[in-house]
């Protein structure tokens, strides 16, 4: 069955909410450009969002111009038949979390476009890639030129071609540069909440 929430907990497993590094909530407001970069969402991404002050950091930060989420070419077994819109409701969802954590009062969580303004996506991409409905989220798709790996074949980012896509973002000329793409549009799960429901929070185990 799918992860439905990542949570620390202490010695006795009960949940705790451990603080960031200074540095990096210092980095969200003096930085423009953060990127969620390819990896284990579970194990990889998300253990850095979920903590405190993260989510505030990256939806309110004056200076982030670009929050681009790299999209993995596939799946692995944490994230089993995801699709794009899959891992944006994830990470959002995490994200929003994050933001009850901050002692802050929001009158509503955070939508997906307050932490990614770009998604990239590889144009042979094993993973299902709504444009159509990620656009309606109002994030914008970046297709990027993959290539198969040389040993797996399954498809991979060539350094090269991604360094392009993301320098034409910073400069705002991607959309130039990724003409004569062809879409990966589907209708596919284009319609979802405008909150997960994945991410209610369980109740602690009591100390034993």
């Amino acid at each position: 069955s799918r992860i439905k929430k990542l949570y620390y907990i202490n010695e006795y497993g009960q949940e705790i909410f451990p603080p960031p590094n200074p540095k990096l909530l210092c980095a969200l407001a003096e930085m423009e450009t953060l990127v969620y970069s390819i990896g284990s969402l579970y194990t990889s991404i998300i253990p850095c969002l979920i903590l405190k002050d993260v989510s505030h950091g990256i939806a309110e930060s004056r200076s982030l111009k670009n929050k681009i989420f790299m999209l993995n070419g596939t799946n692995d077994r944490e994230t089993p038949d995801y699709t794009a819109l899959d891992f944006i409701w994830a990470l959002t969802g995490a994200l929003n979390y994050s933001l009850k954590l901050s002692g802050q009062f929001w009158p509503t969580e955070h939508k997906p476009s307050k932490y990614i303004t770009h998604l990239i996506y590889l144009d042979n991409s094993e993973v299902q890639v709504d444009t159509w409905g990620i656009e309606k989220l109002g994030i914008e798709c970046v297709p990027c030129i993959g290539r198969p790996d040389s040993s797996s074949g399954r498809p991979i980012y060539d350094e090269k071609k991604l360094n392009r896509v993301l320098d034409s973002i910073l400069d705002g000329t991607w959309a130039s540069t990724c003409a004569g793409f062809s879409s990966l549009s589907t209708t596919a799960n284009s319609m979802r909440p405008s909150t997960p429901s994945s991410y209610q929070k369980p109740q602690p185990p009591q100390p034993r």
